[in-house]
């Protein structure tokens, strides 16, 4: 200890410097907007680069996992192929949504180069951002099913609230029933969530599935949530406790979809006027 005490004395006019530009350049930070914006900006895109090395340096080593991943990508892509072509019919050939509605959704595609599911609010970074048109509040999903919602948004990378996060709620519904409720994570296993809102006269069945139920702006309706695993209910409650089995993996999530509402802000407009 005596001798660390005397290399600090020894240097104590370059620790003094050191110090006191560290306390100066916390003041900028603090009394400037302008280079707070900046500073938090430029450690964000270097933060985001070093998850992306990580990830790279993660997929080489799990290439067997990509390319399963890879493959079910492309099977959702084929999907989205054969709904344009759908929408490219006559409309009077459409027995169940319009033209238009078939071109409400546009979807862009991302690699994830960081994700968390350990903690009780979870988050997932990107490589895509404002750049190719990704705004906060935009609906993620996976090839199995619904991912998150985006918070923030910088030029290249963007960070999402992910489905296991503590202030996430999905509008949802029982597809068997079309029974309508909410879907909430507890914080705990990252494999299943909480089915909110259900009443006590509906008949449940374990294996039951959970939909988006299309009532906001941000997922369209049929996105797989996840399927009941088990029920029950107290004498004096009115709603079930339910657990569902997510369908999303969040453990070996590698690339997700961000979905382009194209008539979000006429929707939204239009709600307003109603409050």
């Amino acid at each position: 200890m005596r001798q660390l005490f005397l290399l600090i004395y020894q240097y104590r006019t370059f620790v003094t410097f050191v110090l006191l530009e560290i306390a100066c350049f916390w003041l900028i930070l603090g009394s400037s907007k302008y280079h707070n914006a900046a500073f938090f900006n430029t450690s964000n895109n270097i933060i985001a680069n070093v998850y992306s090395t990580k990830q790279n340096v993660y997929r080489y080593f799990n290439l067997i996992q990509v390319n399963d991943d890879l493959s079910k990508e492309n099977a959702f892509l084929r999907d989205l192929i054969d709904r344009q072509k759908i929408s490219e019919l006559p409309i009077d050939s459409l027995e169940v949504k319009p033209l238009d509605s078939l071109n409400q959704f546009e979807f862009i595609t991302a690699k994830v180069i960081n994700n968390s599911t350990r903690k009780i609010n979870n988050y997932i970074t990107i490589n895509k951002g404002a750049k190719e048109g990704l705004q906060p509040g935009m609906g993620v999903i996976s090839t199995n099913g619904v991912v998150g919602v985006i918070k923030t948004v910088s030029n290249k990378f963007a960070t999402i609230y992910s489905l296991l996060h503590s202030d996430i709620y999905i509008s949802s519904v029982i597809n068997r029933l079309n029974v309508f409720c909410t879907i909430k994570w507890q914080g705990e296993n990252p494999q299943n969530a909480s089915l909110l809102y259900v009443p006590r006269h509906v008949k449940l069945q374990v294996g039951d599935s959970i939909m988006t139920s299309g009532f906001n702006s941000i997922f369209p309706e049929g996105i797989p949530i996840g399927t009941i695993t088990e029920f029950d209910i107290d004498e004096n409650q009115s709603f079930y406790n339910i657990s569902i089995k997510l369908a999303s993996d969040f453990s070996s999530v590698s690339y997700v979809y961000l979905i382009k509402n194209n008539f979000k802000q006429e929707k939204d407009s239009i709600e307003l006027l109603n409050e």
